[in-house]
């Protein structure tokens, strides 16, 4: 097509591929690629795509949380279970020693050396070992079933662990409380999650903040027209810019806006609330750990004490200086003081695991 001036005008625009017309105008067919590319909509899918990057890096964060509480369950189950195993031990080895008691002193009272007193109470205190063992059977079975649950073994399918502890020194607790309440707030895999979640947020704000502005996109079209007018091209080409810019959405990117301030906003208070709790949580388990380690020294002391006491008792009982109460208080107080210790000899190794897990070394 030639204007007045004589220049040539190429009308391809009107005729390209995947546009219509009006036929009055134009009959024609035609073949053709259109493009259209965004050069920048100056920083909304930037920041759209580093919040969709960050909420992923949270996620991860999440999983890593779940680990740690199925580690913490796994070992505090398998402490328990150790725990109640000894038990079911020492109180197996009363019983056959109060047995034996009980033989002898009916020996005795047979062959006039001791009085049917003295096997009466042999014979109460036989029972009351029987109890005790019939309660820490109980106690394994119960822990057995929560590290069974806890590993993931099927309910139906109930069996026995025995379960081994290799031979480890008994430490103390770190005793620099700073140098963990900081290894926490860099470890903690629920503080690296709710840091990623804010900067999502903060990005998430970017984008919002970047819906009101123009957008600049290029447009291109190639192709081949079959119109059989010889006034027209058989091919055609173009390029150019397009911006678009958004004037009236009815308030909607300045509501959007706000809202994305006020969840950032929300998610940094979440944040500082989790980093309270998290402070909180590693100096309550430090000072278990703290009491648990005194604890265990204390507890070993007295099941030494008790230990030579009801040595001495048998020797007293076997004099015929002191009688059988006194010698079956001195054997309840060494059973109780064993058991005591492998209490708090376990009992202080789940304390140092929810340490571990509290300051995110687990």
């Amino acid at each position: 097509q030639v204007d007045r001036n004589g220049v040539q005008q190429q009308v391809s625009s009107y005729i390209t591929a995947g546009a219509l017309n009006t036929s009055t105008l134009f009959n024609r067919t035609a073949a053709g690629v259109q493009l259209t590319q965004l050069v920048t909509d100056f920083g909304k899918t930037g920041s759209l795509v580093k919040s969709a990057k960050v909420s992923y890096r949270a996620a991860q964060q999440n999983a890593d949380t779940v680990r740690a509480s199925v580690i913490l369950d796994v070992t505090e189950a398998f402490f328990q279970t150790l725990q109640t195993q000894i038990t079911v031990q020492i109180a197996q080895k009363a019983l056959d020693d109060r047995q034996t008691e009980v033989d002898r002193v009916t020996v005795l009272a047979k062959n006039k050396l001791k009085s049917e007193l003295d096997v009466s109470f042999a014979n109460v205190a036989f029972p009351q070992t029987q109890i005790l063992l019939l309660q820490a059977r109980n106690s394994l079975a119960a822990s057995t079933a929560q590290l069974a649950y806890t590993i993931g073994l099927h309910a139906a399918n109930p069996r026995q662990f025995d379960v081994q502890e290799g031979p480890q020194a008994t430490e103390p607790p770190p005793p620099d409380l700073s140098a963990l309440l900081d290894q926490a707030s860099h470890s903690r895999p629920e503080l690296e999650r709710q840091r990623a979640v804010v900067d999502a947020e903060h990005s998430n704000v970017s984008a919002q903040r970047a819906s009101s502005y123009p957008t600049l996109s290029l447009l291109g079209a190639a192709g081949n027209t079959f119109s059989g007018d010889a006034h027209l091209p058989d091919k055609y080409a173009a390029v150019g810019l397009n911006v678009s810019v958004p004037l009236f959405a009815g308030g909607r990117f300045r509501a959007q806006t706000a809202e994305a301030r006020y969840r950032e906003r929300t998610a940094q208070q979440q944040l500082q609330v989790l980093e309270d709790g998290v402070d909180r949580d590693v100096r309550v388990a430090w000072l278990n750990a703290r009491a648990g380690f005194e604890a265990l020294s204390a507890s070993e002391k007295l099941r030494n004490y008790a230990a030579k006491a009801l040595d001495l008792a048998q020797s007293r009982f076997a004099l015929g200086i002191n009688t059988i109460i006194e010698l079956d208080t001195a054997q309840l107080n060494a059973l109780d003081a064993e058991i005591q210790n492998v209490k708090a000899r376990y009992e202080y190794k789940i304390d140092l695991a929810r340490l571990s897990f509290q300051v995110g070394s687990l």
